[in-house]
């Protein structure tokens, strides 16, 4: 899934979001794009749990 995650500014936001991803899913593979702002997450999560891993991160999804 791809998602658009307004904040994320730099590597180590996608470093955290995805922490918080793996410490659910770890076999989950998560790839940012700091310019466009998108991540890209394949995992067996649904896309709400997803979305609440990035809230527990200290980021928003757009």
């Amino acid at each position: 899934m791809k998602l658009k995650v307004p904040s994320i500014a730099c590597d180590n936001c996608v470093a955290g979001i995805e922490r918080e991803i793996r410490d659910r899913d770890p076999n989950a593979k998560v790839e940012g794009d700091v310019s466009q702002k998108i991540l890209t997450i394949e995992t067996e999560m649904t896309e709400a749990a997803v979305k609440e891993a990035i809230v527990a991160a200290g980021h928003e999804v757009g």
